[in-house]
């Protein structure tokens, strides 16, 4: 749905999956007229399941009710631009931002279980690290070209809840700044191990 067109380019390329492929639980069967169905359905659509259809349009809805998420959906240019590139460390890195504007905004879609999405946006910060993807994203795209400096990142948070509350928010400064700290820490320890011919810990529990 970030591409051109929107819910209606979205109802015209998908296709509900039928009521006797699914499951009381809204999911694919296991069946075997399913599984014949499967290899033999039409291509070049996104099936959905109707419960998947409901929830898509009422978040479209919602977003489109949120002024400020309305004006950045309606302002995108590039969509899922991949973007490499090496650090003064030596380290080479990439992002892949889920959108960004005509005027140079990088937005970021995420979901989450909360009715409220900001109440709760505090701890997922720092159980999911999003300041240090801040710091990365908004270093590549930069440096791309593609960002205005004087921008910073947006997150537009949509609730899966009922109601698919939609609100957008940025990082607080002081917390950006954390952000690109860590990401600085993190690829300088990388490459003295590296100099030191360490390798990075095989899996859990091993120690190199």
């Amino acid at each position: 749905m970030l591409e051109s067109g929107g819910l209606e380019q979205f109802r015209s390329l998908s296709r509900l999956i039928p009521d006797e492929h699914l499951t009381k639980g809204g999911v694919l069967s296991t069946a075997k007229g399913t599984v014949t169905w499967l290899e033999e359905r039409e291509t070049g659509v996104q099936w959905v399941t109707p419960e998947d259809s409901r929830f898509l349009e009422t978040v479209w809805r919602e977003l489109r009710a949120n002024r400020a998420a309305r004006d950045l959906y309606e302002s995108i240019s590039e969509v899922e631009v991949s973007i490499r590139w090496t650090r003064q460390c030596g380290q080479p890195v990439r992002c892949r931002p889920d959108a960004i504007t005509s005027d140079g905004q990088v937005l970021d879609f995420k979901t989450t279980r909360h009715a409220d999405p900001v109440r709760e946006w505090h701890k997922s910060v720092g159980d999911y690290l999003y300041h240090v993807s801040d710091a990365l994203y908004s270093e590549g795209t930069a440096l791309a070209g593609l960002r205005e400096p004087t921008k910073p990142m947006v997150y537009v948070l949509i609730s899966t809840s009922y109601d698919c509350t939609v609100q957008c928010v940025t990082l607080p400064q002081s917390v950006r700044d954390e952000g690109r700290r860590l990401l600085d820490a993190a690829l300088v320890e990388r490459t003295a191990r590296q100099s030191f011919g360490l390798t990075d810990p095989d899996g859990y529990g091993s120690i190199a």
